[in-house]
């Protein structure tokens, strides 16, 4: 059972002389569970995570409130001085700390706002007056990818999943490339003949064989552009190099093939001795998401 956690955001402004010790400037608190946190290049601080009940988003004295009966999932953005500018929620009505849940952020060049994460249950994923539902096609998760404007009102939202009580989608990371192409990582689960649909328009791109982890592409409209399946390799962190290839971290155990290819392939025995779960691992992907190192 997940203990109530306090978030609290802690800036220090540095000086600009190394013989100055850091000086402080604020910190502040709320209650609700802050999954990810970015500055944005004006020096605002967007932050986004989950929450249950009512709580109040504004760290001063003045009061903003938010109610998970209008969505589980908010963001959040305090100017540099901790002043907050507003909090929106959005997403499932119902709280979980593990299927509905935000798990990355990132921030594009033009300070529009990226997230990937899980969700169970249908839900709204438009903070404002208009609706845009995601239809969960399970009754595990299926991933949720969303982009807002740098005023946190929603750009596009898009579901990805299959269909079945058995099947499972992940999404743990995001990035950004220097085309505004997202990459993501996260896990899958599912069985024939239901398989998940990275594809979220109308076409259909399926990856079967019962499930795996993944690293798919997406244009900055949401649109699908790739996909690639994984056995045994728990993706945790997705990176982009300047040049657009794709950084992957994470952690396996066992032998385990780095390599998407069909016809090519690059293992490495992950195994520890003792009683280790696993080890760590970098793996190295050009711009079309096919190997080049691990």
């Amino acid at each position: 059972i997940m203990k109530k956690l306090i978030t609290s955001l802690l800036t220090l402004l540095f000086v600009n002389s190394f013989s100055q010790a850091p000086s402080f400037s604020f910190a502040k608190e709320q209650s609700c569970w802050a999954v990810d946190t970015k500055i944005d290049t004006n020096g605002d601080i967007i932050s986004v995570g989950y929450f249950n009940g009512v709580k109040d988003f504004d760290p001063s004295a003045t009061t903003y409130t938010l109610s998970d009966a209008d969505g589980s999932l908010y963001m959040q953005k305090l100017n540099s001085n901790g002043n907050l500018i507003w909090a929106k929620n959005f997403g499932p009505t119902a709280f979980s700390s593990t299927e509905n849940v935000i798990n990355s952020l990132q921030i594009a060049a033009n300070n529009d706002y990226v997230i990937c994460g899980t969700y169970i249950g249908n839900g709204d994923f438009n903070p404002g007056t208009a609706i845009n539902t995601l239809t969960c096609q399970t009754d595990n998760t299926n991933i949720f990818i969303a982009r807002f404007d740098e005023n946190g009102n929603l750009i596009w939202a898009n579901g990805i999943g299959a269909i079945g009580s058995t099947n499972d989608e992940r999404a743990q990371s995001i990035s950004i490339d220097n085309n505004d192409n997202l990459i993501v990582v996260g896990s899958f689960q599912n069985f024939s003949p239901n398989f998940t649909d990275f594809d979220p328009s109308a076409s259909t791109y399926t990856v079967s064989g019962g499930g795996g982890n993944f690293v798919a592409k997406y244009s900055s409209n949401g649109s699908f552009i790739s996909v690639k399946k994984f056995q045994g390799l728990n993706h945790q962190y997705v990176f982009s190099y300047p040049n657009n290839d794709v950084l992957v971290l994470g952690y396996t155990q066992g032998v385990e093939d780095y390599d998407p290819s069909p016809t090519n392939t690059y293992t490495i025995n992950t195994t520890y001795p003792g009683s280790y779960s696993g080890q760590t691992y970098y793996l190295r992907l050009n711009s079309n998401l096919d190997f080049i190192s691990a």
